[in-house]
């Protein structure tokens, strides 16, 4: 949003950076806070790509950092050089996007919140976007207001609870370093390990170390055992107004669901919703989890809950829409498991609204909605579901006779032939019946429907069998033979056309 804050607000906000080798980003990031910010700190941990001079030449007040494996250090270092009441903290792969201007002039002057919790909007490989909440615009002035943490750094105020914080949903921060070519090129992920390890090897009493220890790792047994290490260490010092705390929860429950430990993830779950909160992200958890446990009514409850939650709009970890959308996808499935019908259409509607054409993933929930309706006899609405899934390529039997069943109340006989024909194997019999059945329909043009069939694909036998069906019983005996010969060709165990060939050959 252009015109940026009023100076006098303005220049109560410092930008402070910690960076290495950010050229590649760091003036798309400095640009970005032009007129939103009253000066800009950037500390340098040993560049040698030309970030510090680049850093200076856009304005910014440069200091070196001699690194020390500790981003907790270097955080307080940008703070300490920084002059003004407020820090507004960006990475180099970040840039700042003010989306209402006059929701961040009130957050700058309420004097009851010490800081403000900002949207992330990740970029993922592929084109996908993911949002988190971070905790990136504070009072820098007050008691501390200072990072600690080697790793996974936090504000020491806010982790222990000292102070009132808020959410700005209106200040984003856009950020591609998760993208896999920027990962490697940093060697993120070998790197938080070794700084975790330290951490831990220094901080073994702090839960907080166990938790950034266990987050680095991949899934597996040594992860749970170290996230379980650090959830008992919460529970131990009844610290569980920790920011890491919701997201230990997560990731705990969640690798527990998915390995099978059902039992402990269910002990997780209920200590988190006892002691945290009832997130929608850990509801979430428990609907996965009483759904592998094969219990639809629990599930669904503990699923509904999680829509009213979410819907309140507080704090979440994750992106909200996607959120939504794995909640709705699940509850639609107890309910369909419940047979219950009225409250399954909803929850399919919702979930089908997140499949956009053309995507690579299943369009599970748009065909279950289409053969829902198709069920209750409601073709003209199912029809656009179904088509949906069909032209997709990932129809089945169920939808391809759904589908024709539904092209037909619509008029539309050469479409419902050609659904069936190229999707159910060796569709003899089943086609059989429904060309039957237009054949027998005088209102409808059989040769004109079953020629729009075959000129979709001459190659598809059942088009050519029942063309030249129509043929024969035009007269057209030698046009009749050559499609007979076509089916069988492309079909040689096709019964119905060698029979057809004989009776011409006996006259």
């Amino acid at each position: 949003m252009a015109g940026g804050l009023p100076q006098q607000l303005r220049e109560q906000v410092s930008l402070c950076m910690i960076v290495r080798n950010e050229v590649r980003g760091l003036e798309r990031c400095l640009r970005s806070v032009e007129g939103w910010v009253g000066e800009c700190v950037v500390v340098d941990t040993g560049s040698s790509d030309g970030t510090p001079e680049l850093a200076r030449r856009l304005g910014a007040r440069v200091d070196t950092f001699v690194w020390c494996d500790d981003f907790a250090a270097a955080r307080n270092r940008s703070l300490e050089l920084a002059t003004r009441r407020w820090a507004l903290v960006l990475d180099g792969d970040e840039w700042l996007e003010v989306r209402d201007r006059a929701a961040l002039i009130a957050a700058l002057q309420d004097p009851h919140r010490a800081g403000w919790l900002v949207t992330q909007a990740n970029q993922l490989d592929g084109g996908g976007l993911s949002s988190v909440d971070v905790f990136r615009l504070f009072r820098r002035d007050l008691p501390a207001m200072r990072y600690r943490g080697q790793v996974h750094e936090q504000v020491a105020a806010v982790a222990d609870g000292a102070v009132r914080t808020g959410a700005l949903g209106s200040l984003v921060l856009h950020h591609d370093g998760y993208l896999t070519a920027q990962m490697e090129a940093k060697r993120k992920k070998a790197r938080n390990l070794a700084l975790a390890e330290r951490l831990a090897a220094d901080r073994p009493d702090d839960p907080y170390s166990w938790f950034v220890l266990g987050s680095s790792q991949d899934e597996g047994p040594e992860r749970r055992a170290l996230l379980n290490r650090a959830l008992d260490g919460v529970t131990a010092r009844g610290q569980w107004n920790e920011y890491y705390v919701k997201h230990l929860l997560l990731m705990l429950s969640g690798g527990l669901v998915r390995s099978g430990e059902l039992d402990e993830a269910a002990r997780v779950v209920q200590l988190g919703l006892e002691r945290s909160g009832a997130t929608p992200e850990l509801l979430l958890v428990q609907g996965e989890l009483e759904a592998e446990r094969a219990q639809p009514a629990a599930a669904a409850a503990a699923l509904e809950q999680a829509r009213r939650v979410l819907a309140q709009r507080g704090p979440v970890k994750s992106d909200p829409l996607l959120l939504g959308r794995s909640i709705d996808r699940l509850l639609a499935l107890q309910w369909l498991r419940l047979q219950d019908w009225a409250s399954a259409e909803p929850a399919l509607r919702r979930a089908a609204a997140g499949e956009p054409a053309g995507s690579n993933e299943p369009l599970e929930m748009t065909r279950l909605l289409g053969l829902l309706l198709a069920g209750q006899g409601r073709d003209a609405e199912a029809l656009l579901f179904l088509e949906r899934c069909f032209e997709s390529g990932q129809g089945d039997a169920s939808l391809a006779r759904a589908l024709h069943r539904a092209l037909r109340q619509a008029g539309r006989h050469a479409d419902g032939l050609f659904v069936l024909a190229v999707s159910i194997p060796a569709p003899e019999q089943p086609l059989a019946e429904a060309v039957e059945s237009v054949l027998a329909d005088g209102s409808v043009d059989a040769a004109a429907v079953l020629l729009d069939w075959y000129e979709r694909d001459p190659s598809q036998p059942d088009a050519c069998f029942w063309l030249g069906r129509v043929a024969l019983a035009s007269g057209m005996r030698d046009d009749a033979a050559a499609l007979f010969g076509a089916a069988l060709a492309a079909r040689p165990e096709f019964a119905r056309a060698r029979q057809a060939i004989a009776a011409l050959e006996q006259g």
